[in-house]
């Protein structure tokens, strides 16, 4: 091979294992995410038929856990939230489509959430539920 010919080739393999798979592909049963057989741990994405990003997901030893971002078909984003160990955590932001905050849903360490707050087009806290 010659020598500037590996620049390339080094680029290929940074693309090829540094995507993402399909979480079309991963098995959900139970709370438990598998691929092959086996308790997944990565991360994977989900598209919209036009080839859009829909979701970005983490695992670690078959459960939810990491950021989880959800998108709508116009890229922006519609939820955007973390989990450990399978539980929802912190902070739960979702949006409407024009990137305006449309709720914030907190939870404890366990996975409970203990405050809802919900807002209206324009960003203006509408309620807050506890």
């Amino acid at each position: 091979m010659k020598k500037n010919n590996f620049i390339p080739f080094f680029v290929f393999l940074f693309l090829f294992f540094s995507c993402a798979p399909d979480c079309s592909k991963i098995v959900y049963n139970n709370g438990i995410s598998t691929l092959n057989g086996k308790l997944y741990t990565g991360d994977c994405d989900s598209y919209f038929p036009n080839g859009k990003l829909k979701s970005k997901q983490s695992y670690k030893n078959g459960k939810d856990d990491g950021e989880w971002v959800f998108y709508y078909d116009n890229e922006n984003i519609e939820s955007i939230g973390l989990f450990i160990s399978g539980k929802k955590t912190d902070v739960w932001k979702y949006y409407y489509r024009d990137q305006t905050i449309r709720q914030k849903t907190y939870f404890d360490s366990i996975g409970n959430a203990f405050k809802i707050e919900q807002y209206d087009e324009k960003g203006s806290l509408l309620k807050t539920v506890q």
